[in-house]
């Protein structure tokens, strides 16, 4: 029964021992700043799963965190403890005196240790940092993380050459590497890494050793100013030719570290001296192969290669410049440039230059400046020059003609134009040019001569004129007391005359427009106005808004002349007279009228008339008496 319970115990104590975990990073930090390097644990909880502690904060007073530095020393582990803690407990809470790092602090909160200022010789002691966990009686559990102190480069990489051999002037080539010079950084920690490069091209993928001498490439490291660095020196080593001749060689300085999770790289490039490569003179050229223009002069340079510079000699002469008059009996001449140098016994030969004499006349150009619209077009260049040029038209960019012929058959305004006649007898330095400014003169009427213009009485009307003319045309309208605006587009003008109001007096006019320019050339257009009617009431026909008034006018003057016609008839019967002819009959009244009403009696001034036989009789007196009167006044 013991034996079991005992089996039982260890089996449950190596299950939750199994659950009790220590995680911690690594830290990397630059020379001078503070470090934090906490430790996080994992612990089971009442039920044997593992939940994560962050940096001790749950601590109980059982669990005790305690760091420790590690490195190694003559192949084994030294391990050296730093500090002890345990959250609530001042009696094993202690940094360890036997430490030889000082000044380390501990967070006494979580147990993180703090590393106040962190020094590059912390990479020396404490390369590594442990942290060790007890959890009480249950478990004690451990981890380790690297501890880096960055210190990057305080001044720039020092490059160097190495002398040349006694009594020369460059390396000599060799099929096996040598070393030419030396990179040498300064103090860092990481050290630094040291690549070369000739023109932009890596040297790595040369192999470090080299397969005739087996010489390594030398890189060295020793301890820098500040306790803790490193100095990279790296010799460069390399088989020599002639393209290293002069060429540009680089050191490359990178140093690489991670901090917080991210890769960093600190890079620089220092250029090397650039150095002589002794070899064999292979090649010489003329620089340049000059145009020989008659009456003009030429240089002739020779230059080759090979170290040490080489002699040189033109045409026989020791000299490697010359500068000649070009005459016309030059043309077909030759010349040749020949050069070595010490490394060799033969001298290198180079093509032969055969002068070919150019010549080239100004263009000259024949034809008219000046021509008519619609005339025909033909103005030609002409140039001399040996070879025999050729001869084309431009106009701006545009070839136009390629035979020396400017043509058009119908001139129009828009081949006015500046042209240029180009000269050219097969290269670019002895091309001529000649300008012409061809200008097709006249003026041309837009549309017809004449125009019907269509319109209503009230309405306004516009007028417009177009000419195309070169030079520039001025109009003038027949009727200068309406003011006309001009425009231009190109060669088109276009003046524009506006009637505002169509009136009985504008009825059927006539507007002449003539558009002249400064050559004296004429045209005239004629615009003819619509007749214009008047109002429709002033010729006796009556509106419907005065219909009413007009009738009743109309009325009254009808009645006027049926009285007026109805007294004419009445005078003319004696039936009213005027107050002279009644004599002494007359009553007291002006006039006296009597007249048959049938029973009834009227009453004209002061006289009586009588109804009935009465009446006529009465009526037959008067008349009688009348006649007499006429009588005897007659």
């Amino acid at each position: 029964m013991k034996i079991s319970i005992l089996f039982c115990l260890l089996a449950v104590s190596g299950c939750f021992a199994q659950e009790y975990k220590v995680v911690v990073n690594d830290v990397t930090v630059m020379d001078g700043d503070e470090a934090v390097v906490p430790c996080t644990y994992e612990v089971p909880d009442d039920t044997g799963t593992s939940n994560l502690t962050t940096n001790g904060t749950n601590l109980d007073i059982n669990t005790t965190i305690t760091w420790y530095s590690v490195r190694e020393q003559g192949g084994q582990e030294v391990t050296q403890r730093l500090w002890m803690f345990q959250k609530n407990n001042p009696r094993n809470t202690f940094v360890d005196s036997d430490s030889n790092r000082a000044g380390l602090q501990i967070n006494r909160d979580d147990g993180s240790l703090i590393v106040p200022e962190a020094k590059t010789e912390d990479n020396d002691i404490m390369p590594k940092l442990r942290c060790r966990v007890q959890f009480g009686r249950a478990a004690v559990e451990e981890s380790d993380l690297k501890f880096l102190v960055v210190y990057l480069p305080q001044q720039d990489a020092k490059t160097a050459l190495y002398a040349y051999q006694d009594g020369q002037e460059g390396f000599e080539m060799t099929p096996f590497k040598t070393s030419i010079g030396s990179c040498e950084t300064a103090a860092s920690f990481p050290e630094a890494k040291i690549t070369y490069f000739k023109n932009g091209k890596s040297l790595e993928t040369v192999a470090a050793v080299d397969a005739l001498t087996g010489l390594l490439d030398t890189t060295t490291f020793d301890k820098g100013s500040v306790a803790g660095t490193m100095i990279t020196k790296k010799d460069l080593m390399k088989s020599l030719d002639e393209t290293d001749h002069q060429a540009e060689f680089v050191c490359n300085v990178k140093i690489s570290y991670e901090m917080e999770g991210e890769m960093k790289v600190y890079e620089k490039n220092y250029t090397m001296p650039k150095f002589n490569v002794n070899y064999e003179t292979n090649s010489v050229s003329f620089e340049d192969e000059p145009i020989a223009i008659l009456g003009e002069t030429i240089t002739l340079k020779c230059v080759g290669n090979g170290f040490p510079e080489p002699t040189i000699m033109l045409n026989g002469e020791e000299v490697s410049e010359k500068t000649i008059e070009v005459t016309a009996d030059m043309d077909g001449s030759t010349y040749q440039c020949t050069a070595y140098n010490r490394q060799q016994d033969n001298a290198v030969q180079s093509s032969v230059y055969t002068v070919k004499v150019y010549s080239l006349k100004e263009p000259v150009v024949v034809g008219k400046d000046q021509i008519q619209y619609g005339k025909p077009v033909s103005v030609t260049c002409n140039a001399e020059g040996v070879p025999p040029p050729s001869v084309a038209w431009y106009k701006e960019d545009t070839k136009v003609s390629d035979d020396g012929t400017l043509s058009f058959e119908n001139a129009i305004f828009e081949n006015s134009a500046e042209y240029t006649c180009r000269a050219d007898n097969g290269h670019k330095q002895l091309r001529k040019y000649k300008t012409f400014n061809l200008s097709v003169r006249g003026i041309i009427l837009e549309g017809e001569a004449e125009i019907n213009v269509e319109g209503k009485k009230d309405e306004s009307v516009t007028l417009e004129c177009s000419v195309n003319s070169n030079p520039a045309a001025e109009f003038k309208w027949s009727d200068e007391d309406v003011a006309s605006t001009t425009t231009r587009v190109g060669y088109l003008f276009t003046s524009t005359l506006v009637i505002e109001t169509l009136t009985t007096e504008l009825s059927e006019k006539t507007y002449t427009c003539t558009a002249e320019n400064e050559d004296g050339a004429t045209v005239t257009k004629t615009f003819k106005l619509p007749e214009i009617k008047g109002d429709v009431a002033s010729a006796g026909v009556i509106s419907d808004s005065s219909g009413t008034t007009a009738g009743i006018i109309i009325a009254i003057l009808v009645i006027l002349l049926i009285v007026a016609i109805i007294l004419a008839v009445l005078y003319n019967k004696g039936i009213i007279c005027k107050k002279g002819e009644k004599g002494e009959e007359s009553a007291e009244g002006d006039i006296a009228v009597e007249i048959n009403n049938g029973d009834g009696d009227v009453e004209a001034g002061n006289g009586t008339a009588t109804a009935g036989a009465a009446g006529e009789e009465t009526i037959e007196a008067n008349e009688e008496e009348k006649l007499m009167n006429r009588e005897n006044s007659d």
